[in-house]
């Protein structure tokens, strides 16, 4: 006779939830599913800009770090699956303050991944991956996925 209520969902829930299922639709060929993540920071860029032209919540950032601001590197993530303060505090603000510093050149090891991987990002949870599409899965799960120039794992 009564239905039970339901706890009503935060707006940012209800958010998640309509961007998810926005973006089930998206399917990508088998070949760029099976495709493995470049060494070019650009191709890998623009690979995931034309799987999400439809979606306005796909952000890119690009930043340069290192002594001379050799190391390009850029953040792709979905706004609304990711918690925008938490990017910012555990990945922006971290390679700002290492780059405003005196910026010693004998703290960058030869790959910029081992670098970021071990010293500059903050995040407690960081998942290694090659494979296109798992990083497609990664994405729409709320992850942010950092592509380092001159490096095939993210």
């Amino acid at each position: 006779m009564f239905r039970p209520l339901k706890k009503p969902l935060k707006p940012s829930e209800v958010k998640k939830r309509r961007m998810q299922s926005r973006l089930q639709g998206l399917q990508p060929s088998e070949e760029v599913l099976k495709q493995y993540v470049r060494s070019d920071l650009d191709y890998n860029v623009e690979l995931m800009k034309k799987l999400f032209a439809e979606t306005s919540d796909f952000v890119v950032r690009h930043f340069h770090f290192g002594s001379n601001r050799e190391i390009r590197v850029a953040l792709v993530f979905i706004d609304g699956l990711v918690d925008s303060t938490s990017i910012s505090e555990s990945i922006f603000k971290p390679f700002i303050m290492r780059t405003l510093e005196n910026g010693d050149p004998e703290l960058l090891p030869q790959n910029p991944y081992d670098l970021i991987l071990n010293w500059l990002v903050t995040f407690y949870s960081v998942k290694e991956e090659v494979e296109m599409g798992k990083l497609l899965d990664l994405l729409l799960a709320g992850f942010a996925i950092l592509f380092v120039d001159g490096s095939e794992k993210l």
